[in-house]
């Protein structure tokens, strides 16, 4: 039985298919910790990155036909030509600014497996998060700029930098033989361990600040802080500390932020 046990850790990444929606591994099926495990197999998947990069350069282009449809009634000129907002524009450049940094991410940092339904899946979950805020935008709110939003595409180009700033120095990092078996720690990592979750987390909030409601950027805050404090958080540190030991113990104890430097 100990045996069998060992084969079947070992085999794990092996048995599993080649979508995050098969199974991983037969005793495992609804692991989190395994499926991450599992993604972080470096596999190749072309097609799957591909894919993905497709549906996010489409998220603009469905963001400006929702924004277009909604106004053309009530914001035409005496032409009958669609005419867009400062916020709505805004709000498209925060769809153009994130999907650019996902399709850089996808294409050169992004080393995990990456299949078609995973890759459909986050670009879906991106698109339908946008459409919220472009909804909210033309339906709930005058429409008009002030200071949530100027707040907003603040938070919007702070996190969005951020995030690319963290990925790219740990990128290069890894890029290193020298830092093969190595946890990245410096740069920005050695202000908060996921700052990049952090720094998502605040460009998303901003995207919904643009869209004038503060109940629908609270909701927005609050689920995707809930959903890294909860889940993404410690399937990664489960990773992390099983695969760097007391590199990643020692990590957490000179870096105790998890998001945010100075806050959490």
């Amino acid at each position: 039985i100990k045996q069998m046990k060992e084969t079947s850790k070992d085999e794990l990444g092996a048995r599993s298919k080649d979508e995050l929606g098969g199974d991983v591994g037969k005793n495992k099926k609804n692991d989190k910790a395994a499926q991450y495990h599992y993604l972080r197999n470096k596999q190749a998947s072309p097609f799957g990155r591909f894919l993905f990069a497709f549906l996010r350069a489409l998220d603009p282009i469905l963001q400006y036909t929702w924004i277009i449809s909604g106004i053309i009634k009530s914001n035409s000129d005496k032409h009958g030509i669609a005419t867009m907002t400062t916020q709505q524009y805004l709000l498209l450049a925060s769809s153009i600014g994130a999907s650019l940094k996902q399709i850089w991410w996808v294409t050169y940092v992004g080393e995990a497996t990456f299949g078609v339904k995973l890759a459909t899946a986050i670009a879906l979950y991106n698109s339908v998060s946008n459409s919220l805020n472009t909804f909210v935008a033309l339906y709930f709110s005058k429409g008009e700029m002030g200071i949530w939003q100027y707040i907003g595409i603040t938070m919007v180009v702070i996190g969005l930098f951020c995030e690319y700033l963290s990925e790219d120095q740990r990128k290069k990092f890894k890029a290193k033989p020298s830092s093969k078996g190595k946890v990245f720690t410096g740069g920005m990592f050695a202000k908060a361990r996921h700052i990049n979750y952090g720094s998502y987390a605040v460009w998303r909030t901003g995207y919904a600040l643009i869209s004038g409601s503060i109940i629908f950027s609270l909701f927005v805050f609050v689920w995707f802080t809930y959903d890294f404090i909860n889940r993404a958080i410690p399937i990664t540190d489960s990773y992390m500390q099983e695969k760097y030991k007391e590199q990643w113990t020692q990590y957490k104890k000179k870096t105790p932020y998890k998001l945010w430097p100075g806050i959490f």
